[in-house]
């Protein structure tokens, strides 16, 4: 359903074997990656829902991070979709160098190496606003026949 939260079909998991080096504070930097990339997102506007940035998880080692929510969802129902996916995140993924979560109106991944394009594409812009013109100034000549 349009701009709706949708649970079904359910959400689909998928990770990478390889664990972190330091899980604890790798999930730390991943956590708080994940909640500043959802705030983000989720105020994206209706053109787009997105948001992707890295954090440096210690020893080296860095989390790169997505969040897509559909373009129709409203703010508060798109970060209340990716809350859940970070739920589901820790069930599957805690401790791992990566992971997608997918659900109907959201998307999350996250990575121990970079994944997207760093360079931003622009947003499209918006239509342009209808502008009424103003009378002209000056003489005004009305010619009858």
């Amino acid at each position: 359903m349009y701009g709706l939260l949708e649970d079904d079909p359910p959400r689909t998991c998928a990770f990478n074997e390889q664990n972190a080096s330091n899980p604890v504070q790798f999930n730390q930097a991943l956590s708080d990656l994940l909640n500043e990339l959802s705030a983000k997102a989720a105020a994206g506007g209706p053109l787009r829902k997105y948001a992707a940035g890295s954090a440096s998880a210690g020893n080296l080692e860095m989390v790169y991070a997505t969040v897509q929510c559909t373009p129709d969802m409203t703010q508060e129902n798109c970060v209340t979709c990716l809350n859940f996916a970070m739920t589901e995140l820790r069930l599957c993924c805690l401790g791992r160098k990566g992971c997608r979560v997918l659900r109907p109106t959201c998307v999350l991944r996250f990575e121990s190496n970079l994944f997207y394009n760093e360079i931003a594409v622009p947003l499209p812009s918006p239509p342009p606003s209808p502008t009424t013109s103003p009378p002209p100034k000056g003489k005004t000549s009305i010619l009858s026949l």
